[in-house]
This record gives structure tokens, sequence and C-alpha cells, in this order.
């Protein structure tokens, strides 16, 4: 992607790059100047157009489901007035577990004729970035079905052995209680801490046991508000403990179709990471609310932490920057939202933390 932003920038033609949400990613010389002041990275192509949104939605969905580029005309304000240009966008990179699609807009003037040979070449470049990704996809697919069904495996086979482990250890424990003598204080010491390793090996197998099944996603009508409150609510005094303190921002939210169960699951991963991000404490910032140009909700977990060292895909199953860390919990994440349609990016910076940012879509709620 660098290489090709590298390229558009030297192009006299005004290109684009979009997520398939319509957020602007990146912008040459050529779309500021067609545009003007107001084309921003991170801010929505929404706002720059004169065309109401849900054409711009058909626009972004026409250009996502092709490599190839497909026109469109759209309206921006220019001078006072409005004028027409014309607008060509093709898939640069199709959505992946945690990453949107990014979409690249070539934008001419209706009076200018469209350059024949740029359009080959940018053809030929986006058809070999396709074919890159989709060999990529199909090592990433074959490799993730090995290691799922390797987790099985040794779940299982760990299981029992765990099982009989901590019986021993609870029997061990009433033992030592009923002598109740001081020269016993290193034994149950040791209990302790064994107890701690086991508690910490049942949660490495359920994690293991979570990732090698298949996601089966059970909807339901959800309160999202009330669901971050039962998720918090057992653990804002052990973050308290740790020197974090929980803030909740969250607007009015409509219920949204999810899997409870798993929503749960995933928002308390994400919380759980963001503590242990922020070892000498800090804030746990969670916020919620409605983006009516993507038709979602978004959630939004931050921290004030040390931040994710560059280079690491914290999605990539077994990657982890924590000494003690098993690297499925933010994989596990990820899978649980894709499952749901939705999409889990995150931006970070060194020292000063990392937010989290799900994008839920919102489904019709027949009945209600």
């Amino acid at each position: 992607m660098k290489r090709l932003l590298q390229a558009i920038n030297v192009l006299p033609e005004a290109f684009i790059v979009v997520q398939g949400s319509g957020c602007i990613v990146a912008a040459n010389s050529a779309a500021r100047e067609l545009f003007g002041t107001h084309l921003k990275e991170g801010h929505s192509l929404a706002e720059v157009i004169s065309d109401p949104v849900k054409k711009l939605l058909r626009c972004l969905q026409l250009w996502s489901s092709s490599r190839q580029f497909l026109p469109a005309s759209l309206q921006i304000p220019r001078d006072g007035s409005v004028s027409t240009i014309r607008c060509d966008g093709a898939v640069m990179e199709p959505a992946t577990a945690g990453c949107p699609s990014l979409l690249l807009l070539r934008c001419v003037p209706r009076s200018e004729s469209a350059s024949t040979q740029l359009f080959i070449q940018l053809n030929e470049k986006i058809e070999h970035l396709w074919r890159q990704i989709a060999e990529q996809k199909a090592r990433d697919s074959d490799r993730l079905m090995s290691l799922a069904t390797a987790a099985a495996v040794f779940a299982h086979e760990v299981s029992n052995p765990l099982n009989a482990i901590a019986m021993s250890i609870q029997l061990l424990e009433a033992e030592v209680r009923e002598r109740n003598d001081l020269s016993s204080q290193h034994v149950r010491d040791s209990i302790v801490e064994a107890n701690k390793e086991i508690e910490r090996l049942t949660s490495l197998l359920r994690d293991f046991r979570s990732f090698a099944r298949p996601q089966f996603i059970e909807f339901q009508p959800t309160d999202l508000a009330a669901t971050l409150q039962e998720v918090l609510t057992p653990e804002v005094l052990l973050f308290r403990a740790a020197g974090v303190r929980v803030e909740f921002d969250i607007g009015s939210l409509p219920l949204l179709m999810l899997d409870r169960d798993k929503i749960k699951q995933a928002i308390l991963n994400l919380c759980k990471n963001a503590v242990e991000a922020m070892p000498e404490g800090g804030c746990l910032t969670l916020r919620g609310y409605l983006c009516k140009t993507t038709n979602a909700v978004v959630l939004e977990v931050s921290d004030t932490g040390i931040g994710i060292p560059e280079g690491i895909d914290v999605f990539e199953i077994f990657r982890t920057t924590k000494p003690t860390g098993t690297g499925l919990g933010l994989p596990l994440v990820s899978q649980i939202i894709s499952a749901h349609h939705g999409t889990i990016t995150y931006v970070t910076e060194p020292a000063k933390g990392t937010t989290f940012k799900i994008l839920l879509p919102m489904r019709s709620i027949s009945g209600l």
C-alpha cells in the first residue's frame, strides 16, 4: 500500500484512498485542490460532497465489489455552486478480520478526459495486489485451520491431567488445613501459587477451546449499554485495585442484533487487555455512539497504557507483547466481531495508550 500511495502522490490526477465505510485514509495534492480544505484524513467522504448519504453508500458498495475501476458521478461544492465530477473506484485491499476494506478513487471534473494508459496501469496494479491478497488469505486460512485443530487436540489432552492435578492440590490443601501448624505455612504458600497457575492454565485452555470451535452466533436484540455494565460491574473493584479508573461515555444507542454472551466475552477480553497495558495504573474509557454514515454502532475501548510496539499485529494468533500472554485473547475478539459482520481496528501511541474501535452493523429487529 505504501508504494501505491507514493505513486499517486506524484500523479496529476486526483486520487483518494478511503475505507469501505467512506472514511478518508489518504489523498494526493490534486485531490485536495479539487475538493478544497474540507478533505481531511479521518473524516468521512460524505462531508465533502453534496450528494445524499444514501447515494454515497451505494457507490461505496459498488466500488467494494470490483477490483476494476467502476464509474460513478458525484457532486461537490465549488466556488459557491455545485460541480459534477466523475469518480471511478475499485477495491485496493479487501476487508479482513479486524481491518476494513480500502478503496482507490480517481476523481476528475466532467470536462476532463480520462487517461486510458493510466487506467490500464492502475488496473494492472490493483489486479496484482488482489492476487497477492487472495494467495496470502489462502495461506492464512490453511494455517489457522491447522492451528485450530492443534489447539483442540492440545486442550483435550491437557484438560484431564490438569483436573487431576487440581483435585490433588485440593486434597493436599485440606490435609494441611487440618494440621494447622506454623511449620506448614510454606506449604500453604506453595499451594496458593499452584492454584494460581492452575487457574491460569484453565483460562488458557478455555481460550484454546473457544478459538478452535467455529463461531456459531445466536443473534438476539441486545442493549449494548446494559451489556457493558454487566461486563464491568464485577470487574471494577479489581481494576481499581490495579490503579485503573473506569469511565463511560455511552450515548443513546438502538438495540442491536448480537450474540450477548460472545460480545460480553470480546468486551471483557479488550478491557482486561487494556488494564494489563497499564501496570502503573491509568484510565480505561468505554465510548459508544451511533455512526449514521456507516449505519453502525461504534464502541471504543481506550487505555492510557504503554501502547503497542510498531510492527506488531495483535490480531495474529499467538502474537503477544506480554510475558505471560497467550496470544489468543485479541485474535478471539477479532473472530467474534467478524462473526457479527463487524470490524475492529486500533490506533496506538507509545507511552500514551491504545484505542480499539469496533463497528457493529445495525440489523433490522423483526417484531420490535
